[in-house]
């Protein structure tokens, strides 16, 4: 059997591109407006060292850069653009995939049922009917399944209109309401499955919840249409005997871990970083050695493919104001003694003086219960003379997966140094391999936020390759 080819729409750096071609599907081409995600897929998957090919490639046009595999466009310009949709058609699309942009959906954001980002899931109902592909998956946040709450002055405004298309539970409805005219069979449709699936089930070190709508063409699987989209599935339900998956009936099992117990710690993901391996000159080291000394996880990293990587791409740490130094020693302080970081956005709450340091005592009163008055009394000093406001800074617990990887830096506090990670240790989070690097700047902020996609934000708006590849070799299996 050939291979089945994709289209990744909204690619960002390529995480789903990577597992679905760890799984065995071949890369047909890529759509990504932001030059920076698309440089970072040109470079991995076009695989050229040459610095000037990325300059001759945005030069082209949309056609001639959907031969070379990434698309530098957004996806409603390719729609637009008859050339390249006759090019595709005629390629022949076997699986169209993507994960639209998530702030309209997040329920980190502010949920605009008005955002022009919200109607971008729409342009996959386009390609859909245009290129007839056997199977589409769609990848977001959980918080696409949570219906958007209008302003009272929206409410209010009877010239207010918007389509909530993109809902997560009528965009299932829309995809299975899609019927494509074929020669032999006459109109078929798609049979749609939503997933709930969350990474660290699928081998990544990293608590993901994320929802997939995955949609087979009608026989193109074996599957029987009819009756609307599937109830939601959930990967958890693999850890509960109890319960029978409705995705036995539709996407059999992605062959995740056995249990939580055996999950990807954050400890497994970058134990090799800390010995400093990356710096040692000496030859390859055996599997068995290297899986002894550090982790399985770590050597699949590394070697990846067979690809020994010697020298670490995206690994510089940022620099930090000698205070914020101190204040991420406090966390790591606190972390030790269960105590929340929450105190220090207490702390800022207070005026600076006696009223903020006896704040600070009693919330350490109760929640250090193991502490001694005098180490109360002078935590809450230090604690006192670094106030922040930032609710979500964290230390990340080594033992554990790690929390979901978000696009801003200043999150996560390494386990044992004063600072925060790097572009390469949230890679690792992620389940990228050493060998993918990455484009663009590391970092930006302010205004820029809103046109600037730099390295963070294309890792921390990935989907793991892991998880990406699981789905990948179901699909497989499927259309097989």
């Amino acid at each position: 059997m050939s291979k089945l080819r994709f289209l990744d729409l909204f690619a960002g750096c390529g995480g789903l591109s990577l597992g679905l071609e760890a799984a065995g599907l071949e890369l047909l081409t890529s759509v990504e407006k932001s030059s920076m995600a698309a440089e970072t897929h040109f470079k991995n998957f076009h695989r050229s060292d040459d610095p000037n090919k990325w300059e001759d490639h945005r030069n082209k046009d949309i056609a001639g850069q959907a031969k070379e595999r990434c698309i530098v466009a957004g996806v409603e310009d390719v729609l637009n653009d008859d050339t390249t949709m006759s090019w595709l058609a005629g390629q022949g699309v076997d699986v169209l995939v993507g994960g639209p942009p998530c702030q309209g959906f997040s329920m980190a954001g502010r949920r605009d049922s008005a955002d022009r980002r919200n109607q971008l899931p729409e342009h996959f109902l386009e390609f859909i009917k245009k290129l007839q592909p056997k199977a589409v998956v769609v990848e977001n946040v959980v918080g696409i399944n949570r219906r958007f709450v209008e302003s009272e002055r929206r409410q209010e405004d009877p010239d207010f209109r918007v389509r909530m298309a993109t809902d997560f539970e009528e965009l299932c409805n829309q995809i299975a309401s899609i019927e494509i005219k074929t020669p032999d069979r006459g109109k078929v449709g798609y049979d749609v499955q939503p997933l709930e699936l969350d990474a660290a089930h699928y081998g990544v070190p990293q608590h993901r919840p994320r929802m997939f709508i995955v949609a087979f063409m009608e026989d193109a699987a074996g599957l029987e249409t009819g009756g609307g989209p599937r109830p939601l599935w959930r990967s958890r339900d693999f850890f509960d005997k109890r319960q029978e998956s409705p995705a036995e009936r539709f996407v059999p099992r992605l062959a995740p871990r056995p249990s939580h117990s055996e999950a990807v710690s954050a400890w497994e993901a970058l134990c090799d970083f800390e010995a400093g391996t990356y710096k040692s000159q000496g030859k390859k080291p055996s599997k068995r050695k290297y899986e002894e000394e550090f982790s399985r996880y770590a050597w699949e990293m590394r070697n990846d493919k067979g690809r020994w990587q010697k020298v670490l791409d995206s690994h510089e740490h940022r620099r930090h104001h000698p205070d914020t130094e101190k204040r991420f020693h406090l966390y790591r302080r606190l972390a030790d003694l269960r105590i929340p970081s929450s105190v220090f956005a207490l702390a800022a709450m207070r005026r600076k003086g006696g009223a903020r340091v006896h704040a600070v005592e009693k919330f350490l009163r109760v929640e250090g219960r193991d502490l001694c008055e005098e180490d109360v009394r002078g935590l809450a000093r230090e604690i006192a003379l670094l106030p922040t406001r930032k609710h979500s800074q964290r230390v990340l617990d080594p033992a554990k997966p790690s929390p979901t990887v978000v696009t801003i830096p200043d999150d996560f506090v390494h386990p044992y140094e004063d600072r925060v990670m790097t572009v390469r240790e949230l890679a690792r989070l992620q389940s990228f391999p050493d060998w993918f690097e990455f484009r663009g700047k590391m970092t930006t902020g302010g205004t820029q936020r809103k046109t600037e996609v730099p390295r963070y934000t294309q890792v921390g708006n990935a989907v793991p390759p892991l998880l990406s590849k699981a789905i990948g070799v179901k699909l497989r299996a499927l259309l097989s």
